[in-house]
């Protein structure tokens, strides 16, 4: 495999021109011409992912971890048209990879450090993903008592947002749905 000229894993160029791999240029003229919104897609998964990734802030990843259909939709689009789409959809499955390594490891230590039963046996399975709306609702009012008993109306206003925004992090979700008359302490924040 060849080597990529104009990108910095670390958002630098070393290069006269060319984009970085967050969006940015050096110099005024650019070699590449990207789409603003392909530099804002970078801009947000550095911002998103990759920052709270490299300061080991898996809580806020986990947060955000309904915007990788989205990104990875958006990536997938672009990849005939920028050649640094595949290296950013590659990016987000070791996005996920360490993600899911993270919360392994917290669940395991939690059971070491818990008074865990001696005859306790685990299973390494593939992690299941539920829709971007199921996530944020089981982020922000909690696992339903019974298995798909989620109040109807919040999940469609849930996804009626992420449909209007794209590119969301929770947190402007928390604040759009407080906009749309929930209550600040109705709003359960797992951490």
């Amino acid at each position: 495999m060849r080597r990529r000229s104009n990108i910095s894993l670390y958002g630098n160029t070393s290069c006269k021109y060319g984009n970085t791999m967050f969006g940015t240029n050096d110099l005024n003229f650019n070699s590449n011409s990207y789409s603003q919104e392909f530099n804002d897609l970078k801009h947000f998964l550095k911002t998103t992912f990759l920052i709270p990734l490299i300061n080991r802030k898996i809580n806020l990843l986990n947060l955000n971890a309904f915007n990788f259909e989205y990104i990875t939709k958006k990536l997938t689009s672009y990849s005939h048209e920028f050649q640094d789409a595949d290296i950013f959809l590659k990016l987000i499955d070791v996005i996920r990879s360490a993600m899911e390594i993270a919360n392994e490891n917290a669940l395991y230590t939690g059971a070491m450090h818990n008074d865990a039963k001696n005859t306790t046996l685990s299973y390494h399975t593939q992690t299941v993903e539920f829709l971007p709306e199921i996530q944020l609702y089981i982020h922000l009012y909690g696992e339903p008592q019974k298995c798909g008993d989620f109040d109807n109306e919040r999940v469609i206003k849930i996804r009626k947002i992420l449909q209007a925004t794209g590119m969301a992090t929770y947190d402007n979700i928390k604040k759009q749905l407080g906009q749309l008359g929930f209550e600040e302490e109705n709003i359960k924040i797992k951490i």
